[in-house]
């Protein structure tokens, strides 16, 4: 068996499924290894997620979809998700999507190294809250498919023109591969709050497709801080206040290190501005 397939099939659980008569995880088209399930759950309603991490799955992490409401995901860690199937193109690291549900809050949640994006709410018709959260470095090509196609979106709330009105607090998207925050052609009424963009390539804080409010978030070092178009506005963020902007801490192994005995994500001075100017996440 390949070395890197190890993780995911041990001989004596291989075993007790066989002699149960359930038939053997098929291989992927990468090195031939099996593929795991993908963690997809469909119709829920009221469910709590917590704790759990979800790494190196074929597909998304956790994916909820379909009709699916007051569901909350709390603490979540998912990483290193990946999809040799279309190229990158469909793993998320959380996605709630092509579906629709009043009351889903994503909180506390860590995304970070998928093929795809972080957060993705593609085709959502439905509001999701999503606070307290990370994305890093997502939709970077770490598999070596050919034609990689991962977007490589921090949270991505909406698309193909699907109009809901999403809301995002308290949350940072730093070093993914395009951009931080974006708007994704979800022309609905966001509301993005004490939020951080940081050292994203594309656009920290993407929203000309949609009627966004922006307030008290920070961008910097992204290769554009914010478009907002003719129909997002915005007031108190870094970009209307103007200057340069510099961090007490650019270090974030606290935030990404072990978490609190109460599953909650470390105190940290990681990208807090140095003038204690009140706009951006704090954790």
């Amino acid at each position: 068996m390949h070395a890197r397939c190890r993780r995911l099939r041990h001989p004596a659980r291989t075993t007790r499924r066989r002699a149960r008569g359930r038939r053997p995880l098929a291989p992927d088209r990468v090195g031939n290894c099996p593929r795991p399930r993908r963690r997809v759950r469909r119709g829920h309603q009221q469910h709590r997620v917590r704790p759990a991490r979800h790494a190196r799955q074929y597909e998304s992490g956790l994916h909820l979809q379909g009709a699916s409401g007051n569901n909350q995901v709390l603490d979540l860690d998912s990483h290193g998700n990946r999809d040799p199937r279309k190229n990158g193109e469909s793993a998320d690291g959380l996605a709630v999507e092509e579906g629709s549900g009043t009351g889903n809050v994503v909180r506390g949640a860590r995304l970070w190294n998928n093929s795809d994006d972080g957060l993705d709410h593609w085709m959502s018709s439905s509001p999701v809250l999503t606070e307290n959260s990370l994305a890093r470095g997502n939709g970077f090509n770490r598999w070596d498919p050919p034609d990689f196609t991962g977007d490589g979106n921090g949270l991505k709330p909406g698309g193909n023109g699907v109009a809901a009105d999403h809301a995002v607090r308290n949350t940072m998207a730093w070093d993914d591969a395009a951009g931080g925050i974006v708007d994704n052609d979800n022309p609905g009424r966001h509301r993005i709050e004490r939020s951080t963009a940081w050292g994203n390539p594309k656009t920290g804080f993407r929203f000309d497709r949609s009627t966004g409010t922006l307030t008290e978030d920070l961008a910097a070092a992204n290769g554009t801080n914010a478009s907002l178009g003719t129909t997002s506005t915005g007031t108190g963020n870094s970009w209307d206040l103007g200057g340069d902007w510099s961090f007490v801490s650019t270090d974030p192994t606290t935030i990404t290190g072990p978490r609190a005995r109460d599953g909650s994500i470390p105190s940290s001075t990681f990208l807090r501005p140095t003038n204690n100017s009140d706009v951006g996440a704090r954790f």
